[in-house]
This record gives structure tokens, sequence and C-alpha cells, in this order.
């Protein structure tokens, strides 16, 4: 097995994985390693499996062929860890609220019910 141009020793091994060290969705994406390996090319093995080229190019890049566990989902969350609070001054919001009852149409939103008319 060729590895970014070097020949990897005892890649054998690999096509004997212990089924209990990874999950079922690393399984998959080893399958999808191995038959990448015995094929050669990448747009193949996603028409093969039926698979994005990106989906497979991003697990490519994480995979280390010494390490099964590079083939895990990541649990982390994308979340942020911090969110921006809007701070706006309770003297600002009430102007805002005063400035869009008197001009309706200056606000995010055209349809606004006004007193005694509606405007569309």
């Amino acid at each position: 097995m060729r590895y970014k141009g070097f020949i990897i020793p005892r890649s054998g091994m690999l096509d004997r994985v212990r089924r209990n060290e990874i999950s079922k969705g690393g399984e998959i994406r080893f399958a999808w390693m191995d038959f990448y390996r015995k094929a050669g090319n990448a747009r193949l093995t996603c028409r093969h499996f039926g698979i994005s080229p990106d989906t497979f190019y991003r697990w490519k890049r994480r995979y280390n062929p010494w390490n099964l566990k590079t083939l895990e989902d990541n649990p982390k969350s994308r979340r942020p860890r911090n969110l921006r609070v809007p701070t706006t001054e309770e003297k600002a919001v009430n102007r805002i609220r005063e400035l869009r009852e008197k001009y309706p149409r200056w606000g995010k939103e055209k349809r606004i019910y006004h007193k005694k008319y509606i405007l569309i």
C-alpha cells in the first residue's frame, strides 16, 4: 500500500480489522478506505458507495491507517462556546419603539397594523 508516496510495510493488516475496535460508522468508512486502497480511484469509490466526493476526501484527510479511531465520528459540538448577547440600552429601545409607532414604514417589517388604518 502506498501512503503519500511511501510503501507501508505489512499493510495487509488493514484487511484484518478487529470489529470491536470501531463503531458501525467507522466500519463503513474503513470499507471506503479499503476499497480506495484496492481500486486506487477516489471517484470510483464514491460512485461505488454512493457518497459525495467532498465527504470521501474529508474522511481520507482524517484517516490514519495505524489508528482506526480516526474514522470515528467527532462527538464535539460545532456550536460556538461564547455566543454574543445583544446589549442595547433601555433608553435606545424605548426611542426605537416611539419612532416605529410614529413612522411605521421605517421598521424592518412593513406590514404593520397601526392605530386606525392598516399599512400595506
